[in-house]
């Protein structure tokens, strides 16, 4: 179970790694001409994706042993219970929930972070969308919680089944 969590981990560090160097091109061509704070720290995010990437492989493992609690038994594909197969869909869920939406939500907190300092001649003229804004963070909150009360939530259905 553990090397399968680790798997999924590395998968979508895949993903942070590709959105890294994919962003870095304009980064490059754009850090030359944009010296503003918000220019410094938006150009900084591929950074960012790159070395969660680095950070994500490499404990992948310690990651994957603490979401499945150090359960470390083969898998034989007949022997699954109910419950553990259960509890695997939590957290890949869990996961997918919360690696797809950590780099939003960090953008937009940033974003929130920058907009709540005023700037010398600027009027807050723009709006945040309130749905553009959430969405990231329930989706990472949804993911959280099916991470850690995977364990409650397959016992809660294993009940039901009975």
């Amino acid at each position: 179970m553990k090397n399968i969590a680790a798997l999924v981990i590395r998968f979508f560090v895949l993903n942070w790694l590709i959105k890294g160097l994919s962003g870095l091109i304009p980064c490059v061509t754009n850090f030359s001409t944009d010296y503003t704070l918000i220019g410094i720290i938006y150009n900084l995010f591929p950074l960012i994706y790159l070395c969660l990437a680095f950070l994500g492989w490499k404990f992948a493992p310690k990651i994957a042993s603490f979401l499945t609690q150090g359960i470390d038994e083969p898998i034989k594909v007949f022997s699954i219970t109910n419950h553990e197969l259960y509890r695997a869909i939590f957290i890949g869920v869990g996961l997918w929930y919360f690696l797809e939406n950590f780099p939003s939500a960090l953008q937009w907190l940033i974003y929130m972070l920058n907009t709540a300092v005023p700037h010398a001649g600027e009027t807050n003229a723009n709006k945040l969308d309130l749905y553009d804004f959430t969405l990231p963070f329930i989706s990472l909150g949804a993911g959280i919680i099916c991470i850690l009360f995977s364990k409650r939530f397959s016992d809660l259905l294993i009940k039901k089944e009975l």
